[in-house]
């Protein structure tokens, strides 16, 4: 029996299925996802898969490890820089299990869902044409949102033992590390941009801040105002106002500033947030010291 493959259609259908297993497999590791390194890695891992099937290597085991382990090294390398050869292999392991889940998944919809039994009565039915790119769309489509609904449970339940984050702040070009809380009760927002904010101590960053922004801050700390003319005449714009509310004290507001840039690493995470506004606390954020800063959850999405 002879098979007639269109290496479009391979093309086109593995880069929609690698771009979608390592948009997951993003997910699952907590690492930050750009668009343009997925599809770049989605490409090459369809680009070889079509090699391999125009160029065959003659030994079948040289196929299997070109293509089971190769490609999928590289989409992952490609996909995902800067990690660790630990979290590279990780990486794979988990891609292959977001491969097999989707695959039961898709076969479940597809052999087994009544609703997609009568859809395809419905298409085989109508006068449609073609329709069979349409169904895999359809059918991957609601697996794809099904597997990341899944996803997003086991994350939120994973995420009780990756709260803490080691944190790297930048300001007047000067690095400051310490331990940060990604805290899922910190709604803090910027008002005017509606930008996340963060909490930090100011003991921590007190050496580093220049000698009038100590005096605002210092001011609005004991006085509870801030001083505009000084502000106007020293050219200070990254001085910010916060409104909180909290427990015993339903609504105030807490003086901030703007930072050059913050790093967030963990295990599995690694992101740098440029121009971010940190809210100053005169008082410890942790009672044991555990962590000098409270992270807002939108830092990591």
């Amino acid at each position: 029996m002879e098979y007639q493959i269109y290496i479009d259609v391979v093309f086109v259908v593995n880069f929609v299925m690698d771009y979608i297993l390592l948009g997951l497999t993003g997910k699952l590791l907590q690492y930050e996802r750009k668009w343009y390194r997925l599809f770049l890695a989605a490409l090459a891992g369809s680009f070889f898969t079509c090699i391999l099937y125009v160029i065959p290597p003659s030994s079948p085991m040289v196929y299997q490890v070109i293509a089971y382990v190769g490609i999928t090294f590289l989409m992952v390398f490609i996909g995902f820089p800067k990690l660790t050869m630990r979290l590279v292999i990780k990486g794979v392991v988990l891609l292959y299990f977001v491969a097999c889940t989707l695959g039961g998944l898709l076969h479940f919809l597809y052999y087994d869902s009544n609703f997609f039994y009568d859809l395809k009565k419905f298409f085989h039915n109508s006068k449609l044409k073609d329709i069979g790119m349409f169904y895999f769309v359809i059918l991957t489509a609601c697996g794809f949102f099904i597997l990341k609904l899944f996803l997003h449970i086991i994350l939120q339940v994973k995420e009780k033992n990756t709260n803490l984050l080691e944190v790297i702040l930048w300001i007047n070009g000067k690095e400051i590390t310490t331990k940060g809380l990604l805290d899922t009760g910190n709604h803090l927002k910027e008002p005017m941009t509606g930008k996340p904010v963060m909490v930090c101590e100011y003991q921590l960053i007190e050496p580093y801040v220049s000698e009038q922004h100590k005096c605002i801050i210092e001011e609005y700390v004991k006085e509870g105002t801030v001083n505009l003319e000084q502000m106007i005449k020293e050219n200070i714009k990254d001085i910010r106002l916060i409104p909180f509310r909290s427990l015993g004290k339903e609504q105030g507001t807490m003086i901030g500033m703007i930072v050059e840039k913050v790093t967030l690493k963990s295990e599995t995470v690694q992101r740098t947030l440029h121009h971010v506004v940190v809210s100053i606390s005169e008082i410890p954020v942790s009672i044991k010291g555990e962590y000098s800063v409270i992270l807002h959850p939108d830092f990591l999405k």
